[in-house]
């Protein structure tokens, strides 16, 4: 398997992926820009909070997330976690399979509700 983590322990940027502030991921889930919106995180930390309409898809199971999100192989896609960690790696996974239109919610769920954007539990 690819290295998935720098030499920090965190994953790098992924090529082709975009690193979207919580404005510019707010502003295209309010036009309809993604098709689906992913949150990449467990299922506990996905019942504690998770952005509205998201979809889970837990990174840690690699051929769930795959065949979950293979109806959007070719839509635009937006992934977040708690920061951008996890869903780099799922960007990374993604992309290794050919998923082409990803983008990452940078700061994840933490930076999204500190601008007081919606949050459902």
């Amino acid at each position: 398997m690819f290295n998935m983590f720098s030499s920090f322990g965190f994953p790098p940027a992924v090529d082709g992926v975009d690193y979207l502030s919580p404005e510019d991921a707010k502003k295209g889930m309010d036009t309809g820009q993604f098709k689906a919106v992913v949150d990449v995180r467990t299922p506990g930390e996905y019942y504690t909070a998770h952005i509205p309409e998201s979809e889970l898809a837990p990174v840690m199971n690699v051929n769930g997330l795959l065949d979950k999100l293979e109806q959007y192989k070719n839509e635009e896609i937006l992934l977040y976690c708690n920061t951008k960690n996890s869903s780099s790696m799922a960007a990374k996974v993604l992309a290794t399979a050919g998923f082409k239109n990803l983008a990452v919610l940078d700061g994840g769920i933490s930076e999204w509700s500190k601008r007081g954007y919606p949050i459902e539990n």
